[in-house]
């Protein structure tokens, strides 16, 4: 079989087939492409080859639709949506002023349209817009909140418990979009906005009870769901609940109150006990560290239970001193466990149960026994903390034993006691020294002497201040003691009055005694601290010779001028005699001396 003559191809004809094989392929790209975007309203893939751009002939591609706006223009389009959904609340409400709708259809179309745009956060934080999320739950609160408070101030149709529980209601539903997914800002927003609410509905209705009871169940929810969020929730409601129980107690003591003296001591009682109870839970079995606010908010809830039942305690005595027993043996239960967890390596564990121990027995034995009472049972723990901090790793009860030594010196009239005799030594007639002021006196002496003698010296401010309150306490009770005590005998010698006469020069002489005792003391390095009150009291004696000269005769003036010089030279003897020892020290060892200008 013979073939035919072979075919001949020009080059111009294989350029011109091979140009619109590429144009026909570029074509069915873009058609391919547009189809995808047309089904799944994504952005075009740019065709991959070295295909040129599309012709104008070409169908065009559709806009795309993730374009990031700029800051400022997402902020515009932001503000824009909440005004318009204000503006919407307000349009309800002028529905509702004009009589088209009831109040209560009114209300209630007014909340539904408020929490709707609480579901709108909550699906614009699924999808990842935190920001939008955070817009419209703010919407949400500006459009609740008010409404709320016209619902029983203005439309009358709450109460103040049903409008706080509706309030509550609220402000949980913000938090649980918040904490779900996040949000500080809606939390922080939903906080603020439900305490200030709070407060309006307490004032205008003029009920405590609702409000203290919805604030302390939000402060103790905060305390929780500030581990998912991280931002200090918890000291946004913490405060606000503490002084509504507070207000509230001392509001339910008067005869005039609304409020039963019941509700108020049944949240005196709450108020400490879910808040220890979640420290306890938190710290002590779940072993998380005490911060600054776990020691702040125990302080607090403890010492408005305090004050609350002590101004409820009329109407109600035994179950005062039952709450105040309880409190007692809890705070002897925190002390042992401290004690038996000595070692552990959770030491801020241990200092929060150690607190908590202070706390409670401090304010328990305050509620139940009488203040003579409690004065000795505090002085003789002021000495049992001091003996103990004895101990290596004990040293935090020092400071302990500076909180007994006060409240033993306040509650057995001992400040009292110096505060009279200095504020007025000429007025007429001095305290007596009772027994329960000495016995604190003496405690506080005591345990100076004992932490004086324990191991090395602190240096840092902090470790030092048991030991200055200790002093101030010895030195403010020694002069109220010396005084009153002193002052009559001296008087009857002299025959003359002790309150025009010999008082004003007995207190300027013993003050002016004590600045030299303190020096003294201050030469310990133990105590240098002593030295700061030596030079207070010279200070104070000379106040009070310079208020004693118009009413003092010659030969006391004479006297006490005398005593006042001679303690100066003390004084200054006293400061100047460790100086002295060490540059003879280093003389004796062939150094040469210090500069004149060396500190002490």
């Amino acid at each position: 079989m013979s073939e035919g003559p072979p075919v001949r191809y020009h080059s111009s004809d294989l350029e011109g087939a091979l140009s619109t094989m590429r144009e026909a392929l570029r074509s069915h790209a873009q058609r391919i492409a547009a189809l995808e975007l047309a089904a799944r309203g994504t952005r075009a893939a740019v065709p991959s080859g070295d295909a040129p751009p599309a012709s104008a002939s070409s169908s065009p591609a559709p806009a795309a639709t993730d374009v990031r706006l700029p800051a400022h223009t997402a902020a515009l389009r932001l503000g824009g949506r909440v005004v318009i959904i204000v503006a919407g609340g307000f349009a309800l409400r002028a529905l509702t002023d004009s009589g088209f709708t009831s109040a209560w259809q009114g209300a209630a179309l007014g909340l539904g349209y408020a929490l709707a745009f609480l579901l709108a956060a909550e699906r614009a934080a699924a999808r990842g817009d935190r920001v939008s999320a955070s817009a419209h739950g703010a919407s949400t609160l500006l459009l609740a909140f008010p409404l709320l408070d016209e619902m029983m101030v203005r439309l009358h149709l709450l109460g103040p418990a049903v409008a706080t529980l509706s309030l509550a209601l609220v402000t949980v539903a913000a938090l649980a979009v918040a904490v779900r997914h996040r949000l500080r800002v809606l939390a922080w927003l939903a906080l603020s906005g439900a305490v200030v609410v709070t407060v309006f509905l307490a004032i205008q209705a003029g009920r405590l009870v609702p409000a203290a009871t919805f604030l302390v169940g939000l402060g103790v929810g905060c305390l929780w769901l500030d581990e998912r969020l991280d931002g200090g929730l918890r000291w946004a409601v913490a405060p606000a609940a503490d002084l509504a129980v507070l207000i509230l107690a001392i509001r339910s003591a008067s005869p005039y109150a609304e409020e039963h003296p019941a509700a108020a001591l049944g949240l005196v009682t709450v108020l400490p006990a879910v808040y220890l109870a979640s420290f306890a839970l938190r710290t002590i079995l779940r072993r998380r560290t005490a911060g600054a606010f776990e020691f702040a908010q125990a302080v607090g809830a403890v010492g408005v239970a305090v004050a609350g039942a002590t101004a409820i305690a009329p109407h109600f005595p035994s179950a005062v001193n039952w709450l105040g027993a309880a409190a007692a043996a809890v705070g002897v239960t925190a002390y042992l466990r401290a004690i038996r967890s000595h070692g552990a390596p959770a030491s801020s564990i241990l200092r929060f149960e150690a607190t908590l121990g202070v706390l409670l027995l401090t304010s328990g034995s305050a509620l139940v026994l009488p203040r003579p009472w409690a004065a000795a049972a505090w002085s003789a723990l002021a000495v049992l903390s001091a003996t103990l901090a004895r101990r290596p790793g004990w040293k935090g009860l020092a400071l302990h034993s500076a909180i007994y030594a006060w409240g033993a010196a306040e509650t057995g009239g001992l400040l009292a006691l110096s505060a009279s005799v200095l504020a007025a030594p000429a007025g007429p007639g001095l305290p007596r020294l009772e027994a329960a002021a000495l016995a604190s006196l003496a405690a506080a002496i005591l345990s100076i002497g004992l932490l004086a003698t324990a191991a090395p010296p602190a240096r840092a401010w902090p470790a030092r201040l048991p030991r200055l309150a200790l002093l101030v306490v010895a030195a403010a009770g020694t002069t109220g003691a010396a005084v009153s005590t002193l002052g009559p005998l001296v008087a009857r010698l002299v025959g003359a009055g002790a309150n025009k006469e010999v008082v004003p020069t007995l207190l300027g002489l013993v003050l002016a005694a004590g600045a030299v005792a303190f020096a003294r003391l201050g030469q310990r390095e133990e105590l240098r601290d002593a030295t700061w009150l030596a030079y207070s009291m010279l200070v104070l004696s000379a106040f009070e010779m310079v208020e004693a000269f118009p009413s003092s005769r010659p030969d006391a003036l004479a006297l006490a001028l005398a005593g006042y010089g001679i303690a100066l030279l003390l004084v200054a003897r006293l400061r100047h005699r460790p100086r002295i020892r060490a540059v003879r020290n280093k003389q004796s060892e062939g150094r040469r001396p210090p500069s004149p200008n060396h500190p002490i």
